[in-house]
């Protein structure tokens, strides 16, 4: 019961943290407020259950490098995982939702990455 709360209070801090960034970066277009809406819970669900398995993947692709940097880049496959999944929601929710370059999508990648770090830390 504890592991479904986990995974319900990540997707509410993810989804909320998701449209916080969309409505606060000036390079996200927000459209249509419910498909913006249906966008976040989507970008929500879609870390919470693809999240571990395209980190696993990558953390698997990476393992020597990752043991040669002595963990450091590890660190950065959140960041491209969260930036994959919200490049997929652009492409998927293109009228809702728009994001207008690379360096604001890995910015919010990171900020993302973050809370849901601090999420599993204090949850």
């Amino acid at each position: 019961m504890a592991l479904i709360i986990h995974l319900l209070v990540k997707w509410a801090v993810i989804s909320g943290v998701f449209v916080g960034l969309a409505i606060a970066m000036p390079a996200f277009r927000v459209g249509a407020r419910l498909r913006f809406a249906l966008a976040a819970v989507t970008f929500g669900a879609a870390n919470i259950l693809l999240g571990w398995v395209l980190g696993f993947a990558l953390k698997a692709l990476i393992f020597l490098p990752n043991l040669l940097t002595l963990g450091l880049l590890g660190l950065l496959v959140p960041v491209v995982v969260n930036a994959a999944l919200l490049k997929a929601v652009d492409v998927k929710f293109g009228e809702a939702l728009e994001i207008k370059g690379f360096q604001p999508l890995l910015a919010a990648a990171a900020v993302i990455s973050v809370a849901g770090f601090l999420v599993d830390k204090l949850v």
